[in-house]
Formats: structure tokens, C-alpha cells, sequence
């Protein structure tokens, strides 16, 4: 079979290609205050030349366990996003073929041993059928990759095609170049100190070891339980045995959430599927002197986490309303999407999940503190104080935040901002 040389395609399509060569090198060089700005210029410029549906500049995290999304282009809705992180464990063929190769052109993804691994977590979600990525180097080292996605119709990629991705790998060299300290602006996380560190594995042990006992203590009580001479008396001190048993297992479960520092499993989901799915679990946890009303996301965007993350967010804060406001009301859970921007002026696309109640509100003094772990305003023995640092932890680590709003005497809206990875399901 003959191959196509670069110089062998048509002169109009050549200029096309030296036209976008020409906007990439245009692209101002990061003055050092963020790469946000020009790593949007280079995927809007390589979505348009290639005519692909989405382009994404992901960067390596300091640790170089993940990579994270550092600017993404959705070419059909014309939006910007960026935040989500891929783990590098998750898919090893796939990080072993960037380290080795110039580009990797799929025109089969599923098929593709270099991209198959990526196929239920995020390319079948996503109705991704062609990859074109380029591994981006600095100075000889593995920075990151930038992903071209082609959606619905498979796609084989012409060679010019090839080089012009290379090219645009090599403009974001060129911005990382200037400072490439600065990749907290672009959407990566600092490490955590020594000291923090310490804590989580500390809390993390006991959590384990509180469970283990706690697993003991369930186990017995529901031997006992089963005798026949059991009077009533007995069972209800019984119940008030596992009970405690079942909040101190909430409370390890805590703990172990705190601790752990190796990342879960993520792919792409739905966010209002989820919710949905959740709802009968929601409305448990709320009890019945409590409604949940639910206001879904009419166009069904997607996000990448894990989905048991997300139902721990989801059940901690439903925890949370339903306990600022004790004797009854209604705890509205709505999924929706909006452009927001957590630092400096520049917007980003988010899914918003809201939880709020209507309840007494939360005072000044106590704001300042509601995501410090251990930090808590219900009775002794009645909430272990770090329901909110988990929902903080998780959102922040699925590459978003969390915000609350708050009135006295009106209620309380926890939200919580996960990226978008797609406007809509496909």
C-alpha cells in the first residue's frame, strides 16, 4: 500500500495547515500569571483545523500518578472546560505507548490495544470512536498529552494530520517553556506538606482499626438477637447497641475517606443518572419527616468521577440538611450546568450539584470552620465533624470545589462543582 507523503496533499489544504501553524505561533507566551488563556487558543485552533469534536491539553500532577485536563475545547457548543483527571494506573498500555511514541493515531479506539483500555471508562460514554494524541516533551521529559477526539464516525488520520498535532504539542512545550512551575493555574493540585500527609495515614489507621472492632460488635449483637429468650426489654437494648455500632462505622468510614490517598476508579457518568439512581437511598438517610425534590439537568452533561465519590458527597450533604432542620422540611437536590470561574476572571464549564435546605442557616463564625475535619456544632457523640471535609476533599480531588451559600432563618445551599468532560450525553 502507497503512502501519502505531507507534500503530496493539495496545495489548498497545505496552506490550511500552515495557516493554523502560523495562529499557534501567534499564541502569546504565558506571562507567568496563568497558561489558561493561551492553552485555550491552542485546542480552539487545533479543533477547528482538524475539524474534531473535542481537543484537550492534559498535563501531568507533580506526583505523575494522574493527568489533569488542563484546558478543553467542545467544538459543538463552542465551550471551554477544564480540571478533570485521568489516573495514570488506571490505563498503563496507554501512558507506555505517549512515553514511546510521536502521536498515536486511533482510528478505531476500541480496537486499538494502545487506547482499548480507555473503552468503558471514558471513550464508549463519550461516543468516541477516533483518537489522535501527541505526547507533549520538555526537555526530553514526558510532560503531558494533547487529545483530539472524533465522535460517532471513525476516522483515519492522514500523516499531515500527524504533523500538525505534533505541532501542537510543541506550542504547548513552547508555554510551558516560559514557567513551567506555573501548572496550578492550569489546573493541577500542589502536593500536601509532610505533615498533612502524616495526618491522613494516621486517620486512615484508625479508621480501619475502629471498623474492625466495630464489625465485631455487629456481628455479636446480631448472634444475640437471634436467641429465642430474648425479651423485649433486651432488644431494645440491643437496638441501641447496634445503633451506636452503625454511627461509629459511619464515623470510621470517615476516617478511612480522610486518609486514603490513592485514587478510586473513575469514569464517565451522567451526573443526574446518578442522582437519580440514588434517590430512594437519599430519601432514607433524610427520614420520613423530610422530601427530597429533585430537579434533574434537562441535557444529561457528563463528569468523570467515581460514582460511589459522588454518592458520598451526595449522602453527606442530604446528612447535613436534613440535620438543620430536625423536625421536618424539604431538601431540594437539583443537577444542572454552569460557567464559573473558582480563580481569576477566566470561566470554565461545570456540572453544579446543589443540595439545599431550608433550615436555620448557618452563622458567620461557624462558616469560617464548616470544612475543617472534626470541626462540628451537633451535641457530643452526635456527628463526627467531618462529613463537610470529605464532600471538600472529594470534589476537590475529581478536579472541582464547593461552594455555600447561607442565610439565617432561610436555609443553607451546599454546591457542589464537578468539570464537564461533554455538554451532553451522546
Amino acid at each position: 500500500m502507497q503512502t501519502t507523503l505531507a507534500s503530496d496533499v493539495p496545495d489548498e489544504r497545505r496552506q490550511r495547515f500552515d495557516a493554523a501553524r502560523d495562529r499557534l505561533l501567534a499564541v502569546p507566551i504565558s506571562s507567568g500569571t496563568s497558561l489558561l488563556e493561551p492553552f485555550r487558543r491552542i485546542v480552539e485552533i487545533a479543533a477547528i483545523t482538524l475539524d474534531v469534536q473535542r481537543t484537550a491539553i492534559w498535563l501531568f500532577s507533580p506526583d505523575r500518578r494522574s493527568l489533569r485536563c488542563a484546558a478543553q475545547y467542545e467544538s459543538e457548543v463552542g465551550a471551554h472546560s477544564n480540571g478533570t483527571t485521568l489516573h495514570v494506573a488506571d490505563f498503563p498500555a496507554y501512558f507506555a505507548a505517549l512515553a514511546q511514541l510521536r502521536d498515536i493515531p486511533a482510528e478505531h479506539v476500541l480496537e486499538d490495544p494502545r487506547t482499548a483500555e480507555l473503552s468503558e471508562a471514558y471513550l464508549v460514554p463519550l461516543g468516541i470512536t477516533s483518537l489522535l494524541d501527541a505526547p507533549i516533551f520538555l526537555h526530553g521529559k514526558l510532560m503531558g498529552v494533547v487529545c483530539h477526539e472524533q465522535i460517532v464516525k471513525p476516522r483515519k488520520w492522514l500523516v499531515d494530520e500527524r504533523e500538525f498535532v505534533r505541532a501542537v504539542a510543541d506550542a504547548v512545550a513552547g508555554q510551558l517553556q516560559t514557567d513551567p512551575g506555573d501548572l496550578n493555574t492550569a489546573g493541577h493540585t500542589v502536593d500536601m506538606n509532610a505533615q498533612s500527609a502524616a495526618m491522613r495515614q494516621t486517620a486512615a489507621g484508625i479508621g480501619h482499626d475502629f471498623r474492625n472492632l466495630l464489625t465485631v460488635i455487629q456481628g455479636n449483637v446480631g448472634l444475640l438477637k437471634r436467641r429465642p429468650n430474648m425479651t423485649a426489654a433486651d432488644r431494645e437494648l440491643l437496638a441501641t447497641i447496634m445503633n451506636a455500632a452503625e454511627r461509629g462505622a459511619g464515623l470510621a468510614n470517615e476516617l478511612v475517606w480522610c486518609g486514603m490517598n490513592e485514587p478510586q476508579p473513575t469514569r464517565v457518568i451522567v451526573a443526574t443518572e446518578v442522582v437519580h439512581s440514588l434517590l430512594d437511598v437519599l430519601r432514607a438517610a433524610a427520614r420520613e419527616n423530610h422530601q427530597i425534590e429533585f430537579v434533574p439537568d434537562p441535557q444529561q452533561a457528563r463528569v468523570f468521577i467515581n460514582p460511589g465519590q459522588l454518592e458520598r458527597v451526595l449522602m453527606n450533604l442530604v446528612i447535613n440538611a436534613r440535620d438543620a432542620s430536625p423536625n421536618s422540611g424539604v431538601i431540594r437536590v437539583s443537577v444542572g450546568q454552569e460557567e464559573t470561574a473558582p480563580q481569576g476572571p477566566v470561566k470554565s464549564a461545570y456540572i453544579r450539584i446543589e443540595v439545599r435546605d431550608f433550615g436555620s442557616g448557618i452563622d458567620q463564625e461557624t462558616l469560617e470552620h464548616i470544612f475543617d475535619p472534626f470541626f462540628t456544632t451537633k451535641a457530643k457523640g452526635q456527628g463526627s465533624g467531618l462529613g463537610l471535609a470529605v464532600v471538600k476533599q472529594l470534589a476537590e480531588r475529581a478536579g472541582g470545589f464547593v461552594t455555600v451559600e447561607t442565610e439565617l432563618g432561610t436555609g443553607t445551599s451546599f454546591r457542589v462543582y464537578l468539570p464537564r468532560v461533554s455538554a451532553r450525553a451522546n
